[in-house]
């Protein structure tokens, strides 16, 4: 939960302040206000994937990199917010966003309409599209092949949730991150793995071994900031942030960057 005076500061630089602090003076208030009387600021905790690449990573330090942490780095400098990045599984992450008191925010999320139930989310600063890659030189040739062996899934993209409207297609295997779905692509525990396109390639690329795609191609999935939906005066900020980002090339410079 935030504290009152973060808010109000977020709200004054987008000229939001009379809507959002009226409505902030409802249930829940007496906590806010709880906080702000001790003079505590608590750092805003981040959500942010391993194993991603070049979206959401580690680096060799183990430090938070890729696309979307430098958007969001930018985001919160421009709002002068104090934010700590959580990096976890992904799928972790957006189970503790939604049943546990977990991050206060993800980056770098895809929006769907399974998500926009639980959560409240910017505008998109992209679109990122999945894909089935399968070994360059392996048996699967075409989707058909698929079908009734085990594919790491990537769990509600656009891809998936088409495959599974025939569930005896294939036989869907979660992992923790896309890293470890390739190393099980390469010791064939799995035949195909679903992921963004970029991901996979970067990720191929990293672990030097050849795949290729097969199956329709994905219209592509609109990315965002995803919070809490109590959390949602957070957004009129991050939404001018973003614009100024776009307006000024700034993110298209980050995506230059890591191509």
């Amino acid at each position: 939960m935030l504290d009152l005076e973060t808010v109000r500061r977020m709200s004054a630089r987008t000229g939001f302040i009379g809507r959002l602090v009226h409505g902030l003076l409802g249930l829940g208030t007496l906590l806010l206000l709880s906080a702000a009387s001790a003079g505590e600021e608590k750092a805003l905790v981040a959500g942010l994937a391993i194993g991603f690449p070049p979206y959401q990573y580690q680096d060799a330090n183990g430090q938070p990199a890729g696309i979307d942490y430098e958007v969001a780095r930018r985001v919160f400098s421009r709002l002068e917010l104090k934010v700590s990045f959580h990096q976890a599984p992904w799928n972790d992450l957006l189970g503790a966003m939604r049943f546990s008191n977990g991050p206060d925010l993800l980056i770098g999320t895809e929006i769907n309409a399974e998500r926009r139930k639980f959560f409240a989310f910017s505008k998109p600063y992209y679109s990122r599209h999945i894909a089935i890659f399968v070994l360059a030189q392996g048996p699967i040739r075409e989707m058909e092949d698929l079908r009734g062996k085990f594919v790491a899934s990537d769990r509600q993209s656009f891809v998936e949730r088409d495959l599974n409207r025939d569930r005896e297609r294939l036989r869907l295997m979660p992992t923790v991150s896309k890293e470890e779905s390739f190393r099980k692509l390469m010791r064939n525990e799995v035949v195909a793995v679903i992921a963004p396109l970029e991901v996979g390639y970067a990720l191929a690329k990293s672990l030097r071994f050849p795949v290729r795609t097969i199956g329709k191609d994905d219209p592509g999935s609109p990315v965002a900031f995803a919070v809490r939906k109590e959390n949602a005066a957070l957004l009129p900020a991050i939404n001018t942030a973003l614009e100024a980002l776009k307006a000024s090339g700034e993110i298209e410079r980050i995506f230059a960057a890591y191509r």
